[in-house]
């Protein structure tokens, strides 16, 4: 078994070939079906949007989310805040948790702000495979594509996850967890664009999750 997940990380590695907020509301890039603990808060600190997170320019966002239920979730975050930044808010909600051979699905909203209503909707499947946990689904962000991502946790500590959304300004990405202790998690992830001119950065994101 050991081996079949050793290939399964391999093969997953080369369907999302190396060159926004934790998990388990997301991966790298993607939102996922997973879903907080109610009454649990998770503050989130990310620099991003160049070929490192220190460079000159790059991106400081602030990301909160509270888990409302167990199967409810909602979050406020400010984009770009050392630059041109942007209120945006999110909800997400488990619409049916993971049971036997069926995957959890959630539905949710992502980067809203002043845009219209039925803007940046999705819906994701995520179910657990063998030593992988994988996810799919849809997004509308002014375009509507496909979502795919996988996870692969070796200790409690460390995970390593990949994702895709398909599409002229889509991503694909490869990130590094690491459990710091404390409710502190570290993540650092590296995305390139679809397409040449989508262009390529890294993210560096620290995250407290806790009881409030």
């Amino acid at each position: 078994m050991r081996h079949l997940c050793q290939l399964g990380l391999v093969l997953v590695g080369l369907a999302l070939p190396l060159s926004a907020s934790a998990y388990p509301t997301s991966l790298n890039v993607i939102p996922v079906a997973d879903s907080m603990d109610a009454g649990t808060l998770r503050i989130e600190v990310e620099l991003d949007g160049h070929a490192t997170p220190f460079a000159a320019g790059a991106g400081l966002q602030i990301y909160s989310q509270y888990g409302v239920t167990d199967r409810l979730e909602v979050g406020f975050d400010v984009a770009d805040l050392n630059l041109d930044s942007e209120w945006q808010w999110n909800a997400k909600w488990q619409v049916t948790p993971e049971s036997g051979d069926m995957p959890a699905l959630a539905i949710g909203r992502l980067d809203a702000s002043h845009r219209g209503l039925l803007d940046n909707w999705y819906a994701v499947l995520s179910k657990d495979v063998a030593c992988l946990r994988l996810h799919a689904g849809a997004l509308e962000d002014g375009a509507l594509r496909g979502m795919l991502g996988a996870e692969y946790w070796p200790t409690d500590r460390t995970g390593v996850a990949a994702d895709w959304t398909t599409g002229l300004g889509g991503y694909y990405s490869l990130g590094v967890y690491r459990n710091l202790g404390g409710g502190l998690w570290g993540t650092l992830y590296y995305a390139r664009g679809n397409a040449p001119g989508d262009g390529a950065f890294a993210g560096l994101n620290v995250m407290w999750e806790g009881q409030p």
